[in-house]
């Protein structure tokens, strides 16, 4: 006979000793009191069959079932979405984050990269010139000036020389005795460099490999005046002015996330290269018959793009810090030897000499580029310890297989 759920009414077999959808225990109907048998004659009563002693014991109710399954999957939502969040956050940056370290760069190179669209073909310092009635080529150029309120035309004088002097604008464009052509610079993408089967294997074998990583930023000049994109102007754009990409490495630190790597993290990457350098040399040597750095390599992974002020910084800090073998990466293939490493050598003891036995910390490094063309580069260098001393040189650079190296004369 069923029997009916006093709670929510649903109907259960006649054996259920649980509601089987709201698990509510089940009351059996109270029978009337039997008459009371003769003491002689009364039968022991039956046992009921062992089926039905334990099939309502062992039946779980829905509602228990149920909460099972949901702890289940919700720990599988737990361990899924802890997974995800440990793959992102140690995985390759995602857009957003490239963006968010590339406009922290932008904002700290602006100033840099406003620098590389100055021209000094002019005395543009002398608030008043004269230019000879015969140089049309210069006149052509000042005029073209005028038009963008740089300078403004006074007629001329009575020997024939064009009189100009400065305009409105002036002030805008006319910096250091330089007109700069550009005033504000902005990011225009992003792009994540991966590095190769191959290059990813050498990555995989030093401990903060993983750590690091490299993106092409892509930057555009913002609000460039009209006169700056027309000739002749736009003729004599600076080279630096040309290339508006750059190669920015990042390093994922814990508790910041990715970054722009800094000196110490790349130093820190230099040293456990170097701890593989060896081994390394030998076994690929082995197999290839020599000819294999593994320093040289991971110096051309994390500056392949960099541009030659960039790789003339990076040489000019390992000689401050007195580190041989990073500053010989950055020189050209062609000229590395042991003699070179020797030569390179005295000049970081003799300079460490000339400033004492201690060498004071780098405050800053300068660098400006002076001339550039598609395989040679002159950067002006300018090192600022914290002491207050100053180091300047002029170093060249060449490409060379699609990079930047320091050529020593």
């Amino acid at each position: 006979m069923p029997r009916f759920c006093n709670a929510c009414g649903t109907r259960n077999e006649d054996d259920a000793a649980f509601c089987d959808d709201c698990g509510a225990p089940l009351r059996r109907p109270t029978a009337a009191p039997a008459p009371a048998p003769a003491p002689a004659t009364a039968p022991a009563p039956a046992a009921p069959p062992i089926a039905a002693q334990t099939r309502s014991a062992r039946r779980v109710p829905r509602a228990a079932l149920w909460g099972g399954v949901g702890a289940v999957g919700l720990a599988l939502v737990v361990g899924l979405g802890a997974w995800a969040w440990t793959a992102l956050r140690h995985g390759p940056p995602n857009a957003a984050e490239q963006q968010a370290v590339a406009e922290r760069w932008l904002q700290g190179q602006q100033d840099r990269l406003l620098r590389g669209t100055c021209l000094s073909n002019f005395p543009y310092r002398q608030s008043t010139v004269s230019v000879a009635g015969w140089n049309s080529d210069t006149k052509a150029w000042l005029d073209a000036l005028v038009a963008g309120g740089v300078y403004q035309a006074n007629g001329n004088d009575a020997y024939g020389n064009w009189l100009y002097a400065h305009g409105p604008e002036a002030q805008r464009h006319i910096r250091r005795g330089q007109l700069c052509l550009a005033n504000a610079v902005k990011l225009s993408q992003t792009a994540l460099k991966s590095p190769s089967a191959q290059e990813q294997a050498l990555l995989d074998r030093v401990p903060d490999g993983r750590r690091f990583a490299q993106i092409t930023v892509t930057y555009a000049w913002d609000t460039l005046p009209a006169f700056a994109t027309q000739p002749p102007v736009a003729d004599e754009w600076p080279s630096a002015m040309k290339n508006t990409t750059a190669e920015v490495l990042l390093f994922r630190d814990d508790e910041r996330g990715w970054r722009e790597a800094t000196a110490s993290d790349e130093r820190r990457l230099n040293e456990q290269v170097a701890a593989l350098d060896a081994p390394a040399r030998g076994n690929t040597q082995a197999q290839a018959g020599g000819g294999f750095d593994l320093g040289a390599w991971f110096s051309r992974l994390f500056s392949f793009g960099s541009g030659p002020d960039r790789v003339a910084e990076q040489f000019m800090r390992s000689v401050a810090e007195g580190n041989v073998e990073a500053a010989v990466a950055h020189l050209h293939p062609a000229q590395r030897s042991q003699a070179t490493d020797a030569k390179i050598g005295m000049a970081i003891a003799m300079k460490t000499q000339e400033r004492g036995t201690t060498a004071p910390s780098i405050d800053r490094i300068e660098t400006e580029v002076e001339r550039q063309t598609e395989e040679s580069a002159t950067v002006r260098v300018v090192v600022h310890y914290a002491n207050g001393r100053n180091d300047r040189d002029r170093m060249q650079l060449r490409r060379h297989d699609g990079h930047w190296y320091v050529w020593m004369n």
